[in-house]
């Protein structure tokens, strides 16, 4: 072999190797990595998976973070976007990269791929992405991509931004930083986007869902302790709820949020829904599932460079203002039966059974009717378990029973609690009954029957 031969041979098996090793971390697009995880908890991904933003499709769960790329980042580097899903809430599917920063021709500084947000309209999929720039004053620009199905891949439909760092309101004087898009259609089919660090801003989107049909507003939170960053937004009861980042990674950031009966505002400031008490940013949503109420957050270890998703459950008072959580390694899908279980955090319940707040007992279901059921999966029953299944109940009508079924609504029954009239609907009594042996992990349906219309109300139940 000449000189040049060899020349040759030895650069293309160089720039083999280098495609092949730059790409060894990337899925092919519909190459999926299953998790399967024995007991659940947070974080419920484990790779860098900040921001998350989750959706419903299908009657399953989809989360869109921003990529932490490394744990030992000194800055945010995020070079691409990927998506995972679920239907259980605990095995997550790990459907690869979606839209890498390179492919995006307009990014100034391709691994600045942060926050994101996708929704469904037509039959399409529409990705939302900041592209952020640091050279100089702090920039953001805003892309959508599209796609057929929620993983992907997708394509950048304009190829320019759909906002760009300069897009304000007319009469907007003060600073604004265009990232962290939020996409919301309401329910007579109009569709708005919101964004904003250190402002919060919005517009209505046209039909087509790539470009903007209305003037870009200032939306005004009202008492509020500060706004930062992650504006997210969604409706409940006729009520709009804005989601939002107080201080962002100057301090020991929390998620606040805010209510308002109009899309475009103003909002007024509510609460706070979860924070760590680290410093460092949080940013996330606000999801249903099943009938069941969650907030996906990201926790901040080892650093808030290197954040990753966490879900647990949210519950609404009778105003409809929502209940602070504290962040917990448990998380959701699963639960431990050697404790009490609180049936208001159910997984999945048939239609018509409520919640509702109560000063005493915190939260109770209620508005059971004859079949009606509530399902708690993967229960852990790792401990000396005494086939005694106890509840505390309430009714003021003849009571019924509560059916205890093992991994389906018709498979095996492990017993049944009967419940009489306790003197009222908030005359509460402890019941218990004899189970058959069981051990394991189960899923456990408590099914109600009864004779009449009202059957009891239900606070919680436990096995021993």
């Amino acid at each position: 072999m000449n000189k040049k031969a060899s020349l040759l041979f030895f650069l293309i098996v160089c720039n083999v190797f280098i495609y092949t090793g730059c790409n060894r971390n990337k899925p092919l697009q519909g190459e999926t990595t299953v998790s399967n995880l024995k007991t659940g908890g947070n974080p419920v991904i484990t790779e860098g998976s900040a921001d998350p933003s989750v959706r419903v499709f299908d009657d399953r769960v989809y989360i869109y973070p921003s990529h932490d790329f490394l744990p030992d980042n000194e800055f945010w580097i995020m070079k691409d976007w990927k998506v995972y899903s679920s239907e259980d809430l605990v095995n997550f599917t790990d459907h690869g990269i979606i839209l890498e920063g390179v492919e995006v021709s307009w990014a100034v500084v391709p691994d600045h791929c942060w926050a994101p947000d996708c929704i469904e309209k037509n039959g399409k999929y529409y990705f939302y992405f900041p592209m952020s720039d640091k050279t100089g004053i702090w920039k953001g620009r805003i892309g959508v991509g599209v796609a057929d199905k929620p993983y992907g891949p997708f394509r950048d439909a304009l190829g320019y931004p759909l906002v760009y760092d300069y897009d304000r309101p007319a009469d907007f004087e003060g600073g604004h930083y265009n990232i962290d898009p939020a996409v919301f259609i309401d329910d007579d089919g109009r569709s708005y986007l919101f964004w904003g660090n250190g402002v919060c801003f919005m517009a209505e989107l046209n039909e087509d869902m790539v470009s903007l049909k209305s003037e870009i507003i200032h939306i005004n939170i009202e008492n509020h302790l500060g706004y930062r960053e992650g504006p997210f937004v969604w409706k409940r009861k006729d009520i709009y709820y804005l989601l939002y980042s107080r201080m962002g990674s100057s301090g020991f950031d929390v998620l606040d949020y805010a209510t308002s009966t109009q899309i475009g505002g103003p909002y007024k400031f509510k609460g706070t829904i979860v924070g760590h008490g680290r410093k460092g940013n949080e940013h996330g949503s606000v999801f249903q599932y099943k009938g069941q109420w969650y907030v996906a957050y990201h926790d901040l270890f080892p650093t808030d460079k290197y954040r990753k998703t966490c879900i647990d459950i949210i519950h609404y008072r009778e105003d409809g203002e929502i209940v602070r959580i504290l962040p917990t390694r448990k998380g959701v899908g699963w639960y431990d039966g050697s404790e009490k279980i609180e049936a208001e955090n159910y997984f999945e319940k048939s239609g018509g059974i409520e919640y509702k707040d109560h000063d005493t007992t915190g939260f109770y279901i209620e508005c059971m009717e004859i079949g009606s059921w509530i399902k708690f999966p993967n229960v852990k029953m790792g401990f000396d378990y005494q086939n005694r299944f106890s509840a505390c109940v309430a009714s003021g009508s003849e009571g019924g029973t509560i059916g205890i079924m093992l991994d389906s609504l018709t498979g095996g029954k492990a017993g049944e609690l009967r419940i009489g009239n306790t003197g009222g609907w908030d005359s509460w009594w402890i019941m218990d009954t004899v189970l058959v042996s069981f051990s394991g992990t189960k899923d456990i349906y408590l099914v109600f029957q009864g004779k009449e219309e009202e059957l009891f109300n239900l606070d919680w139940f436990r096995f021993e």
